[in-house]
């Protein structure tokens, strides 16, 4: 049975809550480690009040015998407090009377209040007011006309909880939520990031009569009832119980609390810790967008291609899915991975975050170049050069090529000069 008091040395954890005596009002420490006090009303529960420690594994609200209310993480380290130790003693206690609000008391006395004025007040005094006397009305002078003024406008009330996107907005910082029907949008507005009332959390591109859905979380119908952002960099689906459908799995990326979420341009929505990117969702090749290459992330799909920056060499993928390099020069591909045998023909051409350059599905591969090297999150790219050949560039290098000649003289000359600096400078000592 839920309780309106919390006695002195008691306490109560995540999911744990106190209730006013006729259930109007909730204190809960809810599943994101904030606390927040709520009115339940006809249209829902409204939040009045908030500790803001959302994110901050706090794991229990504590009534301590000194008089002070806190929130502790599990290395009882306090992330809120009330800032009354010292004004109470083991008689002090918290309560949420019928009233609305939270109080502390010790000694009979009232040490804090969450809210300056309850919700629900006590009665006015009913002792009548005395008469007030007649006031002569004064002369007021004849105004004079003047020309209006357009109000400055107000701006809105700040949420006590964390505040929640709109579609202005082009980034989600860390603690933000976007609720169902609402998104956020890249620069130039064409890539959009939705919650959809389905629930289903995908990435638009809209250009003109041009819709499309570049990726989606595939949780549609699976009750979502908001897209959260926590602090330190995991991107979720949560159902209104704080239950998660649907996760980044990047808890563990971003420890510096400064997470935050953008939608780019090229279709990607990544996400940034401490300056690094942590996570970013895999997207086609968007027009306009970086035309002689394909990015980390990124991939091609039937009838798409690249094209070199004097226009003259292309790689595309054609619709029969044969992969082929052609150049105004020569007739015929100078280079290709033809699958005209197969059953099943690859639907992609993928620029993996790992550097792989990958020919066939997300899941598997007819062809691949051979050059994964890292987890993931790599800056890779698939390029085509002026020269008549593909490269995959990799932190200035090239790691592939077509012309298999190149990438050996790219990756062995810096080791050749590294090893000729060397030899110098034994020489010099010598």
């Amino acid at each position: 049975m839920s309780k309106d008091t919390l006695k002195a040395d008691e306490s109560f954890g995540v999911g744990g809550s106190l209730v006013s005596k006729n259930g109007k009002f909730v204190l809960q420490l809810q599943e994101d480690e904030n606390m927040v006090f709520y009115e339940r009303t006809s249209n829902g529960d409204k939040p009045l009040w908030a500790t803001n420690t959302q994110d901050s594994f706090a794991v229990s609200a504590v009534m301590q015998s000194d008089g002070n209310f806190v929130l502790y993480d599990n290395s009882r380290r306090p992330q809120w407090r009330s800032n009354t130790n010292g004004k109470g003693d083991k008689s002090s206690f918290v309560q949420i009377p019928d009233e609305g609000n939270i109080f502390i008391f010790s000694g009979g006395k009232e040490i804090w209040r969450a809210l300056q004025q309850s919700v629900r007040p006590p009665p006015a005094s009913t002792t009548p007011l005395v008469t007030p006397q007649p006031v002569p009305k004064p002369t007021v002078p004849t105004p004079q006309p003047v020309k209006p003024v357009n109000p400055t406008p107000v701006a809105p009330p700040v949420d006590v909880v964390a505040a929640v996107a709109t579609s202005a907005l082009t980034t989600l910082r860390g603690g933000q939520s976007l609720t169902l029907k609402q998104s956020i949008s890249s620069p130039n507005g064409k890539v959009s990031l939705v919650l959809q009332e389905d629930g289903n959390l995908v990435v638009n591109y809209r250009d003109g009569n041009n819709n499309k859905v570049l990726w989606s979380a595939e949780t549609f119908g699976k009750s979502v009832a908001t897209a959260r952002l926590r602090v330190t960099g995991e991107f979720s689906l949560l159902k209104s119980d704080s239950t998660r459908v649907w996760s980044s799995d990047t808890s563990r990326a971003g420890n510096t609390r400064d997470a935050v979420l953008l939608v780019q341009d090229d279709g990607h929505v990544v996400i940034f810790a401490g300056g690094t990117r942590i996570w970013r969702t895999m997207t086609p090749k968007l027009p306009g967008t970086d035309p002689d290459r394909l990015n980390a992330d990124q991939y091609l799909e039937p009838d798409q291609k690249i094209v070199s920056p004097n226009g003259k060499t292309s790689l595309v993928f054609q619709g029969d899915r044969n992969l082929c390099l052609y150049t105004d020069t020569f007739v015929g591909a100078l280079w290709s991975k033809v699958t005209e045998d197969r059953e099943t023909r690859p639907s992609k051409v993928i620029m993996r975050g790992d550097d792989d350059l990958w020919y066939g599905d997300k899941g598997s591969r007819e062809w691949t170049s051979t050059t994964r090297r890292r987890k993931g999150n790599g800056d890779a790219s698939l390029q085509v050069m002026d020269t008549g050949v593909i490269v995959i560039k990799s932190e200035g290098l090239t790691i592939w090529s077509s012309d298999e000649k190149k990438a050996q003289i790219d990756i062995v000359e810096p080791m050749v000069r590294q090893g000729i600096s060397l030899l110098l400078s034994q020489a010099l000592i010598t």
